[in-house]
């Protein structure tokens, strides 16, 4: 099974919310990257639900690169999260 990342959301609403980009922790572990990697006063913004899981190569280039430097990527808005992946474009509008 190829590595993954997860993208959760702080509240209800999709267009309101903020999103983190992780790299998804195994099946069989506990949320390490996410308590090891997204400072506190992020993680306090929650409750927080799942949005999207996907495999990691397929990832935009420039979010594999600031997940390995930083372990987490901040998302604005429903647009950039819904537009992480390799041949999906993001236009500021």
């Amino acid at each position: 099974m190829s590595t993954q990342y997860n993208i959760l959301r702080d509240r209800d609403s999709f267009a309101d919310s903020v999103y983190v980009l992780i790299v998804a922790d195994p099946p069989e572990g506990p949320e390490t990257n996410w308590t090891t990697f997204v400072p506190d006063k992020l993680r306090s913004l929650g409750p927080w639900y799942g949005y999207r899981r996907g495999e990691l190569a397929k990832l935009k280039p420039v979010y594999r690169e600031m997940l390995e430097e930083i372990g987490f990527v901040v998302l604005w808005g429903i647009e950039q999260a819904a537009k992480v992946e390799v041949g999906e474009s993001f236009q500021r509008k």
